[in-house]
């Protein structure tokens, strides 16, 4: 229904005027004018009017902490009830401006709500903050805000490079950087690349700006420089800062040819041992026993000797070598060799006294406590003076020899035994004698 809010009642046959009505709140109203003349005929005519009583809104933001460039842009929403929006201007204040001013308008076409951007160009670095305001259709104003929507600080500016960047090469293909700290206040870190042939690697970013030196923490082998930015807290690099060349080596030596002479050895042996290394050492260690080798060399081939004074370790014994080249990379190898200063011991001769057997297994019991064993070349049976083809069983220790033929009844044989180890080391002569007798009867 209709409820009247405003009349009035003109003279004569035409009038012009205007009719005030109050409302308390947004909204399409309907109208209706009806016009009475003195012989109450009616005449009516509808229409509708919007009335927009709120404010629109908008907001500036948000915004990065900086921004490196003098252009960037600024982000705004806006909205609005009911009539829509006419407009959003963008109020700007910098680092020199006592108050904020209009840096921008945008016109719009009616939009309930608008997101978009301003392009703000800055005049020189520093802080700039912002906010916006909007105009609906009716022509409502937004009210500016007490305080900026949105704030970032413009750097331009960038940081002072590292002064007096040195690389070393240190022990095992490592390389140290040294350097004069940047003078800037605002540098928030330093970022190392390791520059070789074709590629820059990013290898180290460090966030302590009083920092003026940094290691390698693995070994490389190959030719590089290295390169430092410092960064500031606006993201702005300095120039690099590019050391000087260093060549690297990672890689340790190695040994090739290696021969230990002998390899089983007795007091007063000479231990020999010769190897080729594959590079150039800055010092070399040949250990044996806790002993140590003299070594000399004709270029990459290293002659070591010792004489073995029979007070070291019986048993296995180890070969120390250590390697360590010009860059400070070390390798090793160990080889096994047995001191044995112990003779091997003949014993339990068989047979002795008489025996009536003719064709008699002639034995003898040989033992080695040295740890180097029986060398089977070096033993010897003679009985009476004749060299015989005695048999040696390592697994009893035996040697042994049975005669193809009878020996000769009533007849004394005299056996002596020789053996020596295979360090070198010569039993003592064992012998022994038989006699035949008849078989009894």
């Amino acid at each position: 229904d209709y409820t009247p809010c405003a009349s009035q009642s003109p003279s004569g046959n035409s009038a012009d005027g205007s009719l005030t009505c109050s409302v308390n709140q947004s909204g399409v109203y309907q109208l209706r004018f009806e016009v009475v003349d003195l012989a109450l005929n009616r005449t009516q005519s509808d229409s509708q009017i919007l009335v927009d009583l709120a404010d629109p809104s908008s907001s500036a933001g948000p915004l990065t902490t900086y921004q490196t460039t003098k252009t960037f842009d600024v982000p705004y929403t806006a909205s609005d009830n009911l009539s829509g929006l006419a407009l959003v201007e963008l109020w700007a204040k910098g680092p020199s401006d006592a108050n904020f001013g209009l840096a921008g308008s945008i016109a719009l076409d009616g939009e309930l709500s608008k997101s978009g951007s301003f392009q703000f160009t800055a005049s020189s670095d520093g802080l700039y903050q912002f906010y916006t305001r909007a105009k609906d259709k009716t022509g409502r104003y937004e009210t500016a805000p007490s305080q900026a929507d949105a704030q970032t600080t413009v750097d331009t500016t960038p940081p002072e490079p590292v002064t007096n960047l040195i690389a070393t090469p240190i022990a095992n293909g490592r390389v140290r950087l040294d350097w004069t700290k940047t003078t800037s206040a605002d540098a928030q870190q330093y970022l190392i690349y390791r520059n070789d042939t074709s590629v820059d690697t990013l290898v180290a970013t460090l966030t302590d700006i009083n920092q003026t030196s940094w290691q390698e923490p693995n070994g490389l082998t190959g030719t590089f420089t290295y390169t430092i930015y410092v960064q500031d807290a606006a993201g702005n690099y300095s120039t690099k800062a590019t050391s000087n060349t260093v060549a690297t080596d990672a890689t340790p030596p190695s040994f090739s040819d290696l021969s230990v002479n002998p390899t089983y050895l007795k007091a007063n042996s000479l231990l020999t041992v010769q190897f080729t290394v594959s590079e150039e050492l800055s010092s070399l260690v040949v250990t044996f026993s806790g002993h140590s080798l003299t070594c000399t060399n004709e270029g990459l081939q290293y002659t070591c000797t010792y004489l073995v004074t029979g007070t070291e370790s019986e048993g296995e014994n180890q070969i120390q070598i250590l390697a360590t080249d010009l860059a400070g990379n070390q390798s090793s190898i160990n080889q096994a060799v047995v001191c044995d200063f112990t003779a091997p011991v003949i014993s339990a001769g068989s047979p002795q006294g008489e025996t009536s057997e003719l064709q008699p297994i002639v034995s003898a019991l040989i033992s080695d406590s040295g740890g180097s064993g029986i060398n089977p070349s070096t033993l010897l049976m003679r009985i009476n003076g004749v060299a015989v083809s005695a048999t040696f069983d390592p697994q009893t220790g035996r040697l042994s020899w049975q005669p193809p033929l009878n020996l000769r009844v009533g007849r004394t044989y005299y056996v002596s035994v020789w053996a020596s180890d295979y360090a070198g080391n010569a039993a003592l002569v064992y012998s022994f004698r038989f006699t035949i007798v008849a078989p009894p009867s």
